[in-house]
This record gives structure tokens, C-alpha cells and sequence, in this order.
């Protein structure tokens, strides 16, 4: 079905265009708007003066190439606006203000482990996200939203969890109105599944070449996940659920006699395997002990870098079901970049991105095309920085209606 669209959202929709030309060339002239985007010079001169007379745009030189009248360069006004993202980790709540360019102007990590009570946890980030504003001194008029990123399935439409296995306390608490109620938000807050939020903070933050890639991020960190992104735009699903991989990781395992029913990459299950080979020092952290988990697999890591065979198989024989994973992603998309990152990548870098490089070379897909691969641009704060990238994606990036993540239907 084809949706009709107004005259004013053809408006805000070029707006946008002209916006989103910017992030991919940097600050440019009318003209190379125009050449660009393939709107006239004349509405790229009409949108420009309306966003310069609101301080979205302002004029940063001057380009006197060639003949005629020389060119004003103009580019995004960074203070424009700015967005805030949390991402609930098992382990830590991570929060990041973003300005207009995808800049982090200021973050905050608990330390401590995330609460089991969903209500308790939304008033204690409300109470933090207010003390990080309050902090930056940014005017509440630019702040332009908040989201919020979790790992597991989740329900878009209604702002909960759905499923998971990290936080199984939450489910079906309404997660967004919760944190709105915290805030005095009139709206409930959206929620977004981690590795989607990931994709849409990579494109933000980097911009560039990269919105005109397809991309495959790899999304390590308690779980791991897929981001999928096509021309800077989220492959977010029916649902907006894609790049759930447990399937796969589950059907990669049965090649193996140890698997654990596909969560053999979790790092929880790496450094259980290393504790029972002898790999590593002391007693085995429990599961949910998650600041514990993680500082044991640094010493997984260590010991593997130091020449303990035990650990480097471990890591090695996860590298591979992950690279399979990775490729088979990139056949699948007809993909050209491979993106990296999450809160575990630093230390499992060294493993993982040889493996993914070995067997992206003996495949057929990068015979036939070049395959980039990257390491994120966002570190550890991805969930969070992406979640914060999603308020200004989904305000100042052009969608078809079709295709924007905040019209998505609920298909319960």
C-alpha cells in the first residue's frame, strides 16, 4: 500500500535530506548539497536560510574555487541539540548525551549491578539523568529526547522486554513509561533492542562513507547480536527485533560435544569452560556476578596472549563460530562492511577480528568485492551512545514513512 504525503512533510522531508547530505560530506557548499541530493540549488538555498534563521546550520567559510561568485560553506550547528541514551546492562546502566554531531558531551556508568526491580531501576536513572543534565548545564529546550537500549527481544509498540535471559525479572514491565514517569515525560520513553540501537549510533557518530554502506555490525557483549544497516538505515525487522542470532550460534554448537545449546560465546560460559581446564586462578565467579565474569575473562585473555594452550583454544574455537556467524551475515546482505564493537570486543579483538579476516578471505563474497572491516568507533559505551544516536536518527534522518522504526505496528 502506498501512503500519501502532505505538502509540509515534503518540506521536512527535504529538510532532513539536506541534514542527513551534511553528515555524509561533511561542511559543503549549496551546490554540493544540491549535486548531492539532487534537489535544486534553489530549494537547497531555500531549506539552508530557514535552518541557518534557527541555528541548526551556521556558515564556517568560504569556498572561492573556480569562476563566478564564491561559495558559503556551511555546516551542522553542534549545540543545535542534543539527546541522552541509556543502555541497561546486566552489570551497569550506562548513560551518554550526544550533541547534534553525534559528539559525547557528557556519560555516566553505575558501578553497581542493575537492580532486579524494574520500577526501582527506572527511578534511580531518572534520578541520574537528571543529575547528568544538570551537570552539562545544556538547556533542557535542546535536549530533543531519550531512549533507552536493552538486550533481548523487545516489544517496540508497548516499551518493554519481551524475553531475557539477562534481565528475567523485567519482563513485560513497562520499561519506557516507567522511566517517563521518573522524568515528568508526557510520552513513554522508546525502547530499543541493543544491537539495533548499535547500527544506528555507528552511522550517526562516524557518518561519512559509512551511510553509504551495508553494513554488518557484531555486537559483543553479555549476549552477542547482529546490527544490520543499509545506506545508514537500520534493518530493524517486522518487529524490530532482527539480528537476534541464538539460532544460529545454537545450530554452530552441535558441531561441538561440549556446546551448551548455542550461548558458547557468552563470556560467562568462556570463563566457565576456562575455570574447569585450569585456565585461570581462584574460584568461578557466579553468573550473575557479572563485574566478576568480566574481570575473569581479562584473565582468559591474558592467559591466552601469555601461551596457556587451554585459554587459547577456548577463544579460539568462539572466534570461529563467530566468524561463521559474521560471514554467513555478510553473504546473506551482500554486505561491504563488517563493523566491530561492543562492550567485550577490546578483549576478544585480538581473536575474533583474525578470524573473522581469515575467513572473510577464503570466501566467495570477497573474491567477487572488497569487504571492509572496522573496529566501532563507539567502545564500550555503544548501547548507549547508539540509544542516544536513535532520538536524533529518528528526528533528523529521512525515513519513508514505511520504514520508520516509531510507526512500527504492534504485532502481538
Amino acid at each position: 500500500m502506498r501512503i500519501g504525503t502532505s505538502l509540509v512533510e515534503v518540506g521536512q522531508y527535504n529538510e532532513k535530506v539536506v541534514l542527513n547530505a551534511l553528515r555524509r560530506l561533511g561542511p559543503a557548499s549549496q551546490r554540493d548539497i544540491a549535486a548531492s541530493t539532487q534537489l535544486s540549488v534553489q530549494t537547497v538555498s531555500a531549506i539552508v536560510r530557514h535552518l541557518l534563521s534557527i541555528d541548526v546550520l551556521r556558515e564556517i567559510g568560504t569556498d572561492f574555487r573556480g569562476r563566478g561568485r564564491p561559495h558559503v560553506i556551511v555546516d551542522l550547528v553542534p549545540e543545535a541539540a542534543y539527546s541522552i541514551g541509556v543502555h541497561v546492562d546486566p552489570a551497569v546502566t550506562s548513560l551518554v548525551m550526544l550533541d547534534m554531531k553525534g559528539r559525547v558531551v557528557a556519560s555516566s556508568d553505575s558501578d553497581e549491578p542493575t537492580l532486579a526491580d524494574p520500577v526501582e531501576a527506572m527511578k534511580q536513572t531518572a534520578g541520574r539523568i537528571r543529575e547528568l543534565v544538570e551537570r552539562t548545564g545544556v538547556p533542557e529546550d535542546r535536549i530533543v529526547g531519550v531512549c533507552m537500549a536493552v538486550p533481548g527481544v523487545v516489544d517496540v509498540a508497548n516499551g518493554s522486554l519481551r524475553e531475557s535471559v539477562w534481565l528475567p525479572e523485567w519482563q513485560d514491565a513497562p520499561l519506557g513509561a516507567l522511566l517517563a514517569e521518573g522524568l515528568g515525560a508526557e510520552k513513554p520513553i522508546p525502547v530499543v533492542k541493543d544491537t539495533i540501537s548499535a547500527s544506528i549510533g555507528e552511522c550517526w557518530v562516524r557518518g561519512g562513507d559509512i551511510l553509504d554502506s551495508t553494513m554488518v555490525f557484531v555486537y559483543l557483549g553479555a549476549g552477542i547480536g547482529l546490527g544490520l544497516a543499509v545506506d545508514g538505515e537500520p534493518l530493524a525487522g517486522a518487529s524490530g527485533n532482527s539480528g537476534e542470532v541464538g539460532t544460529i550460534l545454537k545450530t554452530l554448537g552441535m558441531f561441538e560435544e561440549d556446546s551448551d545449546g548455542g550461548l558458547d560465546n557468552d563470556p560467562a560460559l568462556l570463563v566457565e569452560r576456562a575455570h574447569g581446564k585450569g585456565a585461570i586462578d581462584g574460584d568461578l565467579p557466579p553468573r550473575a556476578d557479572h563485574h566478576a565474569v568480566r574481570e575473569a575473562l581479562h584473565q582468559v585473555c591474558d592467559k591466552a596472549e601469555n601461551g596457556n594452550q587451554e585459554a587459547r583454544d577456548i577463544l579460539q574455537a568462539a572466534a570461529q563460530r563467530i566468524a561463521t556467524l559474521t560471514v554467513g551475515a555478510v553473504e546473506l546482505i551482500d554486505a561491504d562492511l563488517i563493523v566491530l564493537g561492543g562492550p567485550y570486543f577490546k578483549e576478544l579483538q585480538p581473536y575474533y577480528q583474525k578470524a573473522v579476516e581469515d575467513l572473510l578471505a577464503e570466501s566467495a563474497t570477497q573474491r567477487h568485492r572488497d569487504v571492509q572491516i572496522m573496529e566501532s568507533i563507539m567502545d564500550e559505551d555503544a548501547g548507549a551512545i547508539g540509544a542516544a544516536a536513535v532520538v536524533l536518527d529518528r528526528r533528523y534522518t529521512p525515513r519513508s514513512r514505511r520504514t520508520r522504526m516509531e510507526d512500527m505496528p504492534n504485532r502481538n
